[in-house]
C-alpha cells in the first residue's frame, strides 16, 4: 500500500491517529505539570537544534515542544485526552466488528538504527519490517512476521519493526515509501524483500544475502578445505546434513565469526564424503571442528539431530586455533583480556616461514595440555607487528636458537601492560611454565593497536566500495517504480564516461581542440538526450557537462530547442 492512500483510507472510516504525547515526554498519564516540564527540559536540552547537529533532531524537538504545549495546559490536556479516548473507542468497536490483529509492539527510532543496528549489522544480520497502523496487507503479513520470529529464533538473527506512520524520519532514510516491506541489513548494506510475503520466503531471502558458507561437494574440496590451517589462522568447523541448502543458524555463525574460522557445510547424500567422515547410515547430523593437525577433528558429534543451539556453543569455545595467531586487535582483545591475574603468553616468530617451527610446535604443545584457566598462549609475527613489540622492547635475540624469546603480559588498566620477556627456555616446557607462573612482570607499557593483517588493500575497498555504491543506485531507481528510470541511469552513465575520457585526453596537448571535433561531440552530446528523454513523461533534472570552449549560449539555445520537441 502507498502512503498516499492512507489519509483516504482514515478518512473513509472516520478513524482518528492521534500522537501519544505522554510517550513521547516520557511520562505516565497520570503525571503532573512539573513533572510534565522537567521532562520536556530534558529534552529540550537533548534535542535542541543548536546543541544536537544530527538531522532528527529538529523533528524531535518540534514533537516534544508540541506534547509540552498540549499537556502543559490544563483545557488542552483535557480536550486531548477526551478525544484519544473518544478515538480509542471507535477504533476498538472497529476492531471487533470487522477485523482484529494487532501489530508487533516496539517500533524503533532512527536514532537507534543509526546507533545499535546498523552498526551491529557487521557481526549480526538484520530482518525489519515495515508496517503501518492502517495498512490492510499490513495485519497478514503481521502474522507472518510472528510465525517467522518463531522459526528463526535459534539463529540469533536480529529483528526489529518500524512503524512507518510515526518513525517518518527512518522511513525515508532507508527509503521506505510502502508498506509492508522486509529489509535485510547485513554489513551496514541494505537488501530489499520483493515477492510474496512467506515465512519461508523471507527466511530463504536472509539465506541468499548471507551465503556465506564454503559448500564441501567431494574429496578434492573436503582437503582443500581443511588444509593450510595454520596459514590461516582459522579453525575448520563442519556441518553435516541430509539438508541441500545450510541452514540459517550456520550462515549466521559464518557472519558472526568470519575473522575467526571457516565454515563448510556438507550434504550427507553424497556417498563419497558420507565415507570420507566415516558417518554410519544411522547418523543424520554431524559436526567438526578441524585444528593443527587436520587429519583428525578436535570436535567429533554424531547424532540423529544436532540442535542449532549445539553448533553456536562449539562454534564460541572452538573458535581460535591451539595456537592462534595474534591478526589484529580484536584477536588481542579477546586472548589477552582485560580480567586480573589473566596472563597472556605471546612467541615471538620472525616471519611466516617460522610459522611450523619446532618452536612453535613445542608451545603448542604446552597450549594443548594446558589447565591452567587464567594463561592463554598465542604467537605474533615480528615483521608484521613491528610497533607493537617496539613498544615492549621486543628483539628476536635468544640464547638458543631456534626458541625464540617469549613475552608474558598481563594488563593493569586499559591499554596499559606489565610485562617481562623470557628468552632462555630453550625448548623445555617445564622451565617455560615456571616462568609463566612465577613472572613478576614489574615493567609497564602503554600499548599500541595491533595491525590489522587481514585488511583489504586500498584498491581492493575502491573496487568494493565502487560496486556497492553502483548496486545501491540500481536498486534505488527500481524501487522507485519509474518507467524512466533505466533511461535516465543511461544517461548518467554516458556522462559519467565522457568526463572520463576528457580527463584522460585533456593532457594531450595544450593546443585549442578542433572545433570540427567539438561540434561534433555537441551534436553526440545532444542526440544523446534526446534519445533518452522522449519516453520520459514525468519531471526530471537534466545536468549538463560541457568542455571550456563550448558556447554556452549557443548550448542553452540547441537545449532550449531540444526540450521543446520532446
Amino acid at each position: 500500500m502507498n502512503l498516499l492512500g492512507y489519509s483516504v483510507f482514515v478518512t473513509s472510516l472516520y478513524l482518528c491517529y492521534c500522537k501519544d504525547y505522554y510517550q513521547v515526554l516520557g511520562v505516565s498519564r497520570s503525571a503532573t505539570t512539573s513533572e510534565i516540564k522537567a521532562a520536556y527540559k530534558q529534552l529540550a536540552k537533548k534535542w535542541h537544534p543548536d546543541k544536537n547537529s544530527s538531522p532528527e533532531a529538529t523533528e524531535f524537538f518540534l514533537e516534544a515542544t508540541e506534547a509540552y504545549e498540549i499537556l502543559s495546559d490544563t483545557a488542552s490536556r483535557w480536550k486531548y485526552e477526551n478525544d484519544q479516548t473518544q478515538s480509542d473507542q471507535r477504533s476498538a468497536m472497529f476492531n471487533r466488528n470487522v477485523f482484529y490483529y494487532s501489530h508487533p509492539s516496539g517500533s524503533i527510532s532512527l536514532s537507534q538504527y543509526k546507533d545499535q543496528i546498523l552498526p551491529q549489522s557487521y557481526d549480526t544480520p538484520y530482518v525489519m519490517y515495515f508496517y503501518h497502523d492502517f495498512c490492510l496487507s499490513c495485519m497478514q503479513v503481521s502474522r507472518v512476521w510472528e510465525q517467522l520470529k518463531k522459526e528463526i529464533a535459534g539463529a540469533k538473527v536480529g529483528m526489529a519493526t518500524v512503524n512507518i506512520g510515526t518513525a517518518i524520519s527512518l522511513a525515508r532514510f532507508v527509503g521506505v515509501t510502502y508498506a509492508p516491506a522486509i529489509i535485510v541489513i547485513s554489513d551496514g548494506h541494505l537488501n530489499y524483500f520483493s515477492g510474496s510475503f512467506t515465512a519461508s520466503r523471507i527466511k530463504e531471502f536472509v539465506k541468499s544475502v548471507l551465503l556465506s558458507v564454503t559448500m564441501l561437494t567431494d574429496a578434492a574440496s573436503f582437503d582443500l578445505f581443511t588444509a593450510e590451517v595454520i596459514n590461516r589462522n582459522r579453525p575448520r568447523l563442519i556441518l553435516c546434513s541430509f539438508y541441500s541448502s545450510p541452514p540459517l543458524h550456520l550462515l549466521v555463525i559464518a557472519k558472526r565469526y568470519q575473522r575467526f574460522m571457516d565454515v563448510g557445510y556438507v550434504d550427507l547424500s553424497s556417498p563419497s564424503l558420507c565415507s570420507l567422515l566415516q558417518i554410519s547410515a544411522n547418523v543424520r547430523a554431524a559436526l567438526f571442528v578441524y585444528k593443527e593437525h587436520n587429519n583428525s577433528p578436535v570436535i567429533k558429534i554424531k547424532s540423529t539431530t544436532i540442535t542449532a543451539a549445539t553448533v553456536w556453543n562449539v562454534a564460541v569455545s572452538e573458535r581460535f586455533l591451539i595456537l592462534p595467531r595474534l591478526t589484529s586487535q580484536k584477536h588481542f582483545s579477546i586472548l589477552c583480556s582485560l580480567e586480573k591475574r589473566h596472563r597472556c603468553v605471546l612467541l615471538v616468530v620472525p616471519d611466516y616461514l617460522h610459522y611450523n617451527s619446532s618452536a612453535v610446535a613445542v608451545v603448542r604443545q604446552l597450549a594443548a595440555v594446558n589447565d591452567h584457566i587464567t594463561v592463554h598462549y598465542a604467537m605474533i609475527d615480528a615483521s608484521k607487528q613491528t610497533e607493537f613489540l617496539r613498544i615492549v622492547g621486543g628483539t628476536l635475540s635468544t640464547v638458543c636458537i631456534p626458541y625464540y624469546p617469549v613475552l608474558i603480559l598481563q594488563h593493569h588498566h586499559s591499554n596499559f601492560v606489565n610485562y617481562e620477556w623470557h628468552s632462555s627456555w630453550c625448548g623445555n616446557t617445564e622451565v617455560l611454565l615456571k616462568a609463566v607462573l612465577k613472572a613478576q612482570l614489574t615493567t609497564t607499557a602503554q600499548l599500541c593497536p595491533l595491525v590489522d593483517e587481514e585488511a583489504p588493500g586500498l584498491l581492493q575497498r575502491c573496487l568494493s566500495l565502487l560496486y556497492q555504491m553502483w548496486s545501491d543506485m540500481v536498486l534505488f531507481l527500481m524501487l522507485l517504480e519509474i518507467d524512466g528510470a533505466i533511461p535516465l541511469l543511461s544517461v548518467t552513465v554516458c556522462v559519467l564516461l565522457f568526463s572520463i575520457l576528457t580527463c584522460f585526453t585533456a593532457s594531450e596537448a595544450d593546443r585549442p581542440p578542433d572545433p570540427k571535433q567539438e561540434r561534433l561531440l555537441h551534436q553526440f552530446t545532444i542526440s544523446v538526450y534526446q534519445k533518452h528523454l522522449e519516453n520520459v513523461n514525468y519531471c526530471v533534472m537534466v545536468v549538463l557537462l560541457c568542455g571550456e570552449n563550448f558556447d554556452k549560449e549557443e548550448l542553452l539555445s540547441s537545449y532550449e530547442k531540444l526540450l521543446n520537441t520532446i
